[in-house]
């Protein structure tokens, strides 16, 4: 029977194509509100988020990338690059021993995962790290240079493993300390991201960089090209002065369309954007860049630490400008 469905099925190239603005991913989805919505992805928003995130994190020849929370959005990343996904089954990502078997035994070389989940994983899955080699035997022993020791991540199980991207909550500072002194080889990173924005920053936590400012909560980081953060009143949409609460709006190619059957809500959370700040990110992207969408991020405030021009953050000055948070409602 099955076979004769598929003979009867239209040839794929009468399949009818999708338009870069169609929906490509449906997430429902409670955010911070409690309130069901269901957020619509244009395939652009996915194409644009996975080659933001790439040009700041390289694909090497031959990665395999551990993918199991937030699924649907990580699953075809590295496929998009020609790169191998492992499917990590969800009774994997609340096992931390069985989830390190699996990193270990299918050689990953990347994962994302929430800050909690890597904190569990630390405190009950991880192996040690691999002990520090012996000491000289006596002065006339070759110098360290000469007899170099093995690196950690050849000695670790968990050798392969090269990037561990964190993404949903908020991220402590401690939780930096742990991983360095666990998992010494492996860089971290801070991924700011919503449903309706995507990628709107990222900070590299591991090892030590200047996106790793001191506090109890790490850095959301920065902006990647063609995306620009400002943080602004929510009445009037201009920028705070230094010191100054304001909410969280990202101009992005990597936005939602709307939320399925909710036009007010649509309306209130995409707005137009302010021609200042659009004509500086646009004059950063050339002319043939998406369409940029002003979308409004209320899962977090943040304290402007930067002067008003740099609170936009626009690509072309990401390099001299973070927005670090300073309270967020997770």
């Amino acid at each position: 029977a099955a076979a004769a469905a598929a003979a009867a099925a239209p040839p794929p190239s009468s399949w009818p194509r999708a338009a870069p603005y169609d929906a490509g991913i449906v997430t429902m989805t409670s955010g911070t509100t409690g309130a069901p919505k269901t957020v619509l992805n244009p395939h652009v928003s996915y194409a644009a988020a996975a080659a933001a995130r790439a040009a700041r994190y390289p694909y090497s020849s031959a990665e395999r990338e551990a993918v199991g929370v937030m699924f649907a959005w990580e699953a075809a990343r590295p496929l998009c690059f020609g790169q191998t996904a492992i499917i990590v089954p969800d009774e994997a990502l609340v096992d931390p021993p069985r989830l390190a078997s699996l990193l270990a035994e299918a050689r990953a070389t990347r994962i994302l995962t929430t800050p909690s989940l890597l904190a569990t994983f630390l405190e009950l899955g991880c192996p040690p790290p691999p002990a520090a080699p012996p000491a000289a035997a006596s002065p006339a022993a070759p110098p360290a240079a000469a007899s170099p020791a093995v690196p950690p991540a050849a000695a670790s199980p968990l050798g392969c493993l090269r990037l561990w991207t964190l993404c949903g909550e908020v991220a402590p500072a401690s939780l930096v300390e742990r991983h360095a002194a666990s998992l010494p080889h492996v860089q971290l990173v801070n991924d700011y991201s919503s449903w309706e924005g995507c990628d709107a920053a990222y900070a590299d936590l591991h090892p030590a960089a200047p996106d790793a400012a001191a506090g109890a909560i790490a850095p959301v980081g920065r902006p990647p090209a063609g995306v620009a953060i400002a943080v602004l009143d929510p009445d009037s949409l201009a920028p705070v002065p230094l010191g100054c609460l304001g909410e969280v709006y990202v101009l992005t190619p990597q936005a939602f369309t709307g939320y399925a059957g909710a036009a007010d809500l649509t309306t209130a959370r995409l707005l137009p954007a302010p021609p200042e700040l659009c004509a500086r990110l646009r004059a950063s992207l050339g002319p043939n860049s998406l369409t940029l969408t002003l979308c409004a991020d209320h899962a977090a405030e943040v304290r402007a630490q930067a002067d008003r021009d740099a609170a936009t953050a626009s690509a072309s000055t990401a390099a001299s400008a973070t927005a670090t948070a300073s309270a967020a409602t997770a």
